[in-house]
């Protein structure tokens, strides 16, 4: 750890100055994506605080929507600034955005279901049976006719 250019105290404090953000916490740092994942890796107390991180900015979207939703004024829970004090209003579509994208959210149930990666299996967890009822390899090019000219009159 001696060769380590920086202390887990300043990891932990560009994590939390970029809210989580690993990229821009290596920028701010001046150094690269991979030491702060290697940093993240390496100390438990690292990791901890970009989960906590996560979790507090988690914390503020989800409040930030209850309010809206609620008519309530605004408050950031991680400054304490009310909406009278911020530059602009939040914007309730980016909200939406990271409350559905956000990792933190999503572990809170906010993300959208994807459907494509639901798992199907067959009969006691093996794979799905599918049998082949039609093969037109070995068809004449008059049996393909015929079967195209009933397929599109509708018999």
């Amino acid at each position: 750890m001696a060769n380590e250019k920086f202390s887990t105290g300043e990891m932990i404090n560009a994590l939390v100055k970029a809210r989580g953000m690993k990229t821009v916490a290596a920028k701010n740092l001046g150094c690269a994506y991979n030491t702060v994942q290697r940093y993240i890796n390496k100390h438990p107390t690292v990791a901890a605080a970009l989960e906590e991180t996560k979790n507090e900015l988690g914390d503020s979207i989800e409040s930030t929507l209850l309010s809206e939703a609620l008519g309530q004024k605004k408050r950031d829970p991680i400054t304490g600034l009310t909406l009278s004090e911020w530059e602009k209003e939040p914007n309730i579509t980016a909200l939406i955005f990271l409350a559905k994208t956000h990792p933190a959210m999503r572990e809170r149930g906010y993300g959208e279901m994807n459907y494509s990666k639901n798992e199907h299996t067959g009969k006691d967890g093996g794979a799905i049976e599918t049998k082949h009822t039609f093969d037109p390899t070995n068809m004449s090019d008059d049996e393909l006719k015929n079967l195209i000219a009933k397929r599109t009159s509708g018999n």
